[in-house]
C-alpha cells in the first residue's frame, strides 16, 4: 500500500512539474518577457509556445503570440552571439538551430570552439578518473602484486595523454579568447 502512495506521488510531482508555466504565469500572460527569456535561453518559439500553450490551456487561459514572438526574438538577439555561443559550448549545451544569417555563423564559430574546450576537458576528466581507479587497484595489490608493473605503466600512460591536452587545452583556451576579443567591437 505504501509503495503505491509512494509511486503515485512521485507521478504527480513528474507529471506536475512538466509544465512550462504555472497557473500564475499564464493569469499575468506577461507573453512578451515570456518570449524574451525563452530566446535568451536559445529555445526554439515553436517548441515553447506549444508546451506554454498545453501548460496554460489547463487553466483555461490562451496565450497571445505576437508579443511572444517580439520578445522571443529580442531574446535570441541577446542569445545570438559569438560569447554566448562560445559558453553554451564551454557548458556543453545542444545548440538548437535558433539562430539566423550573421548572428548565426558568430553563435556557431563560438559554439564550436566552446565546444572543443568542453570535449577536451571532458576527457582530461575521463583519464583522471581512470589513474584514480588504476591506482585503487594497485593500493587494493599490495606492493609486491605482479600486475603493478603494467597498472603503473598505464597510469604513466594516462599521465602523458593528460599532458598532451592539458597543451591542446591551453592553445583552445588562446584561440578561443582571441575569436571573441576579435569578436568584441
Amino acid at each position: 500500500m505504501l509503495i503505491r502512495i509512494f509511486l503515485s506521488l512521485v507521478i504527480i510531482l513528474i507529471v506536475s512539474g512538466c509544465a512550462s508555466l504555472s497557473k500564475s504565469q499564464c493569469q499575468v500572460g506577461d507573453w512578451y518577457s515570456i518570449g524574451k527569456s525563452d530566446g535568451y535561453e536559445g529555445k526554439p518559439a515553436h517548441t515553447q509556445l506549444a508546451e506554454h500553450f498545453k501548460a496554460c490551456s489547463e487553466y483555461g487561459i490562451n496565450i497571445d503570440r505576437a508579443p511572444y514572438d517580439q520578445g522571443h526574438l529580442e531574446g535570441l538577439v541577446a542569445y545570438c552571439t559569438l560569447p554566448r555561443g562560445v559558453s553554451e559550448g564551454i557548458a556543453g549545451r545542444n545548440y538548437q538551430g535558433v539562430c539566423t544569417g550573421e548572428s548565426e555563423v558568430d553563435f556557431q564559430e563560438g559554439f564550436i570552439a566552446g565546444n572543443e574546450l568542453f570535449k577536451v576537458r571532458q576527457e582530461i576528466g575521463s583519464l583522471e578518473r581512470s589513474i584514480e581507479n588504476t591506482q585503487t587497484k594497485i593500493d587494493k595489490n599490495g606492493t609486491a602484486h605482479k600486475d603493478n608493473h603494467r597498472l603503473e605503466a598505464e597510469i604513466l600512460l594516462y599521465r602523458g595523454q593528460i599532458s598532451q591536452l592539458n597543451i591542446r587545452l591551453g592553445q583552445l583556451q588562446e584561440r578561443t579568447r582571441n575569436l571573441v576579443s576579435e569578436g568584441s567591437f
